[in-house]
């Protein structure tokens, strides 16, 4: 039995060479980890390549009968029988003629829905002739069409390593059309999975026997687990199921039983190890053909596509196909953000790798929303990727909130947009320290330190000047930099009039030590800027609501205008006995703009991230409004219901968590 890697058209030539074989009757079979994409392959080239021939033959010779394909998956098969009643509707669906008289009366009764349930309710129709009686597999075959033979089919077996039936009785049972009708045979499977004791059943007995104490398994535990202890286990001490069914796979030998029954059923077997490079490309242009715009961007990312899947080891197709299907997700919302959509597509296929394998992926910190990230390692320079929060949210669990992603995008490219404007600027400059000369970057710290000090820079680009910082003098730089960038932060920070907003948007560290010098520095300034933003927050909520007569108006236009969810607070700053007062004394008006601007500034699915502080005022708020009283008119007390409903929600959200 031959055992051979070859390449898609390779493979087949090498097939269609198998189906001129007269002389020597086995199965073919095609070999390939899970998710490399062999069912794609033999449906979209192998089966259109022996399809065209079979047409070739007839074309050159009108007496030829062409080689029908019967194509059955094998997934969840529990029994022989029920890959005959398989068969069965793929031949029937193949020759699309009439059932015969030998069909039961209930099978007829279904005739007119069998052409159109059959393909992808196969199953379903299986079991709907699985209750008719007394089905001949075989002589229906011989009757079903004048002169039609077995010898004219082609089967396709596809997913033999996740049946639910014995693997050797499914050898044995193909084996027989084989030997018997010299049908040619494709078998599509995993045998690294075929490979495992579970795939070859254990039947209780034997797991009664391996659990006897007399049996001395030390041997065999030492070789699978050095690390275990390899004294004889006494008759109390357990064992993993996993050690378990190893001593089963030992004594009884099935593998062994596999192998032997394989050497008589398959006579080549081809491992199937496509270019992924190549494949990811062909079902991008089949998946996104209607799509110009997020196929070129795909196509574009492709080589670091495969790169990553090669770091990882990860070039599974199914993984590619989820990956896609996110893609066209977030590009419904973010089709006027196509180039910021493109910088993120590494991030979004490192992020379904990660995810599908198992793999831990990066925290985010606090309430940030993007930054950059490294693909590989934290302290690969080289190798960095545009990170979005809403991603790891997206594909992790779901969450898609098209208007919470298109702003933060929309927020994301507005910062980008300032530090182009500052290319020269000596901050920005600092972010490819790691290629400088060590005179170039103490030039450059020293000359952010001087415009920090004059308060030149925007509170945004503290935390990536912070980072920097950090990296430097965790390689050896003085401390001082350290030191005095965070004085003159501080005093900023201090003399700040407006809102502070801090955001991390680098996360690629010189090592372990320049991590956690960030983070320590990080939160005092973070600390900081919490209190002085809470403290001018009640200076403008104040301000807010010193005019009874526009109030409503006023919140609404202050929140359209602070839309970035930054701060951990908001209502709780407010004065909620003011606000009271307000809505008692106010017009609907002002009731019905306060509604929609609590309503908008609360409109994500995850402000408990953000303002778990709010629930106890949005709770006061509430249990404080009486729609009810009598110098209210139908229509005050119909908004002020509608603004307890929307707080009701809001307060369901941010309840804290028992």
């Amino acid at each position: 039995m031959k055992n051979t890697c070859l390449s898609s058209e390779e493979i087949i030539a090498s097939f269609l060479n198998y189906l001129d074989n007269t002389i020597y009757s086995y199965a073919y079979m095609l070999d390939g980890s899970w998710g490399s994409g062999k069912t794609f392959f033999v449906k979209n080239m192998l089966i259109p390549a022996i399809e065209k021939r079979e047409e070739e033959k007839k074309t050159c010779n009108p007496v030829y009968k062409e080689k029908k394909i019967l194509y059955v998956s094998l997934y969840g098969i529990k029994d022989t029988e029920e890959i005959s009643r398989l068969l069965y509707i793929e031949l029937r669906h193949v020759i699309a003629e009439e059932l015969t008289p030998d069909v039961p009366d209930k099978i007829q009764s279904c005739k007119a829905r069998l052409s159109s349930w059959i393909g992808t309710t196969g199953k379903i129709l299986a079991d709907v002739v699985k209750d008719a009686k007394g089905i001949d597999l075989e002589n229906i075959f011989n009757k079903v069409s004048s002169g039609f033979s077995l010898e004219n089919c082609i089967f396709i077996f596809d997913d033999l390593e996740r049946t639910s039936c014995n693997i050797n009785d499914i050898l044995g049972y193909i084996n027989n059309f084989i030997e018997h009708d010299q049908i040619k045979v494709l078998l599509i499977a995993n045998e690294a999975e075929i490979n495992t004791v579970p795939q070859l059943d254990t039947n209780p007995e034997e797991l009664l026997v391996c659990l006897h104490d007399k049996i001395d398994f030390s041997s065999l535990e030492e070789q699978n687990h050095s690390s275990m202890q390899t004294e004889k286990k006494g008759p109390n001490q357990k064992i993993s199921v996993n050690q378990l069914m190893k001593r089963a796979n030992t004594i009884f030998t099935r593998n062994q039983a596999y192998r032997q029954i394989k050497e008589k059923v398959v006579g080549e077997t081809v491992k199937y190890q496509p270019v992924y490079l190549d494949m990811i490309k062909e079902l991008t242009e089949k998946h996104l053909y209607e799509n110009e715009v997020l196929k070129k961007i795909v196509i574009r990312r492709a080589d670091k596509i495969n790169e990553i899947a090669e770091h990882y080891e990860h070039m599974n197709l199914r993984t590619f196909l989820f990956f896609l299907s996110k893609m066209v997700n977030l590009y419904e919302c973010l089709q006027e953000h196509t180039k910021t959509l493109e910088k993120m597509t590494d991030y979004i296929f490192l992020t379904a790798v990660k995810y599908k394998t198992g793999r831990n992926l990066e925290k985010w910190d606090g309430s940030g929303s993007f930054g950059i990230r490294s693909v590989y390692n934290w302290f690969d320079f080289r190798n960095r990727c545009l990170a979005f929060r809403f991603v790891d949210e997206f594909i992790l669990y779901g969450k898609f909130n098209a208007n919470e992603i298109s702003e933060t995008v929309t927020l994301y490219e507005l910062m980008e947009q300032k530090n182009a404007e500052n290319e020269n600027d000596p901050a920005k400059k600092l972010q490819n320290w790691m290629t400088m000369q060590e005179e170039t970057l103490k030039t450059l710290l020293d000359e952010v330190l001087v415009k920090m000090e004059a308060n030149e820079y925007a509170f945004e680009v503290y935390l990536s000047i912070l980072h920097n910082f950090a990296n430097a003098v965790s390689i050896g730089f003085d401390e001082s930099y350290l030191n005095r960038i965070m004085l003159y932060m501080k005093q900023n920070i201090e003399k700040a009039t407006g809102r502070i907003e801090l955001q991390i948007t680098n996360t690629c560290f010189a090592g372990k030590g320049a991590r956690e010098l960030f983070n320590s520095k990080r939160t005092e300034l973070c600390d900081m800027a919490e209190i002085k933003n809470s403290s001018q927050k009640r200076e403008e909520m104040e301000d807010l609501l010193s005019d009874g007569t526009v109030w409503g108006d006023r919140v609404e236009f202050y929140i359209r205008e602070h839309t970035n969810v930054g701060d951990n607070s908001f209502i709780s700053a407010w004065n909620i006995d003011r606000v009271l007062v307000l809505i008692d004394e106010s017009d609907s008006e002002n009731i019905e703009k306060f509604r929609y601007a609590l309503d908008y500034f609360y409109r994500f699915s995850n402000i408990a991230e953000f303002y778990q502080a709010d629930y106890p005022n949005l709770k006061r708020l509430h249990d404080g409004l009486s729609p009810d009283k009598p110098q209210y008119d139908l229509i005050k007390r119909k908004n002020i219901e509608w603004l307890k409903d929307v707080i009701a929600s809001k307060m369901e959200l941010l309840k804290p968590q028992e």
